[in-house]
């Protein structure tokens, strides 16, 4: 029997299809990454697996066996007893999937006590064991931290932890180097294939990056608006796709060697180029330092720019370079310790995380709506107007403004 058995899988959300028909098996030890663009119907599938739809209200037709549970059949204590026991999963986002006031090590034991008869002394050691095992440095000591004390790939590493405290037979990743740079990318994805071949774990992936699935996975399925267009060997399916969908996810990544898009002739068509030079933002020797004393980290220190209008100056650095410091510095969330600092026109920000970044509780629609009402805008037909252009321009359909965050993929 295989380790997951999916047939005929369909999900619903109301009148909205995210998967139709889907059918794949995962042997126990093999590796399947499940790719496609955003929306595509890959997160609700891997949700399946653990049975995470029931009680939202989604639809869930079709069979569904994981580590030989009956998902769809399968009662509360059976689905209890199937996650993080059997069946575990590493969600997208790292700082949301771990409560912001436990210590680490406590959130890893408390998984570890849930299904297995043990002392808190034994929890709390399995924990250190794991996150040692996951390459956190001084395991021990890092365990009495507490998750914003970690850098995101310390947190993405602290969940594969708590994901393998229980030894399952089948880890589910959803995502999970979305949020981190190709350096840290690099140490998950090789911790991913470093523990499959230690534990025989089955590995089942979802990504949108075709790269990270090329390296990672023994087979690759590819869907698209709920649907599988197209399944095979990792090889064969990245390096002779037989469907136009499959070419153009492998043609969509990008290549420093190509012209950048105001470089080609038709670039003319977009709109001018810029001719003013006009300087938007300028930093002299800017420095952030916190904390005091012995324990005073610079995290930004001695950085100068300038970014003029039409201009793109990329800020690029590993986990804990002072990227992110540097850019809240720029739109004014934080001040400088030293240097200079000088905005001469409206700087805004788009976050790293866009769930923590969206208030739970206001449509998707009112969120894009509050920056305009701040600036003053009292006309709530053209505020509407102005959101629903808004959400076209950024290729969501204006119909769903009433809706929710929850409502949406990542």
């Amino acid at each position: 029997m295989s380790l997951v058995e999916v047939s005929d899988l369909s999900i619903s959300f109301g009148d909205v299809r995210a998967v139709e028909e889907l059918s794949f098996s995962l042997e126990a030890g093999g590796a399947l990454g499940v790719v496609g663009e955003s929306g595509s119907g890959k997160s609700a599938s891997a949700y399946a697996l653990l049975g995470l739809h029931r009680g939202t209200g989604a639809g869930v037709g079709g069979s569904i066996r994981v580590a030989g549970v009956d998902v769809t059949a399968a009662d509360d204590a059976e689905l209890r007893a199937l996650r993080g026991a059997k069946a575990a999963m590493v969600f997208q986002d790292p700082l949301s999937s771990l409560d912001p006031y436990y210590a680490v090590g406590d959130q890893i034991a408390q998984v570890y006590r849930v299904h297995n008869r043990v002392s808190r002394r034994a929890a709390r050691a399995r924990a250190v064991e794991v996150l040692d095992r996951v390459g956190i440095p001084d395991a021990a000591r890092r365990s009495r931290s507490r998750p914003h004390e970690f850098s995101g790939g310390m947190r993405q590493r602290a969940l594969i932890a708590m994901a393998l405290a229980c030894e399952p037979q089948l880890l589910i990743a959803d995502e999970p180097t979305t949020a981190l740079d190709v350096t840290v990318q690099a140490q998950i994805l090789d911790l991913l294939h470093q523990l499959r071949h230690e534990t025989g774990m089955g590995l089942l992936l979802v990504t949108h990056d075709v790269g990270v699935a090329a390296e990672s996975v023994d087979e690759v399925l590819v869907m698209q608006s709920g649907r599988v267009v197209e399944r095979g060997p990792v090889g064969e399916v990245l390096v002779a796709p037989r469907e136009p969908y499959t070419r153009a996810l492998l043609a969509a990544v990008p290549r420093v060697a190509e012209p950048r898009v105001r470089d080609r002739p038709e670039a003319a068509e977009e709109g001018p180029a810029p001719v003013d030079g006009e300087v938007l933002v300028e930093a002299v020797d800017v420095r952030q330092v916190f904390g005091r004393g012995t324990s005073a980290l610079a995290a930004v220190d001695g950085v100068s720019l300038t970014v003029r209008r039409g201009e793109t100056l990329g800020v690029v650095g590993e986990s804990g370079s002072g990227k992110t410091t540097l850019g809240r510095m720029l739109v004014g969330l934080l001040e400088p310790t030293s240097g200079l600092l000088t905005r001469r026109a409206r700087v805004q920000m788009v976050f790293q995380d866009p769930v923590s970044s969206l208030n739970p509780r206001r449509s998707i629609g009112e969120s894009v709506a509050d920056p305009l009402r701040a600036a003053g805008e009292r006309d709530e037909a053209l505020i509407r107007a102005r959101v629903r252009d808004l959400l076209e321009r950024v290729g969501l359909d204006p119909a769903l403004y009433d809706r929710y965050p929850h409502e949406f993929s990542g």
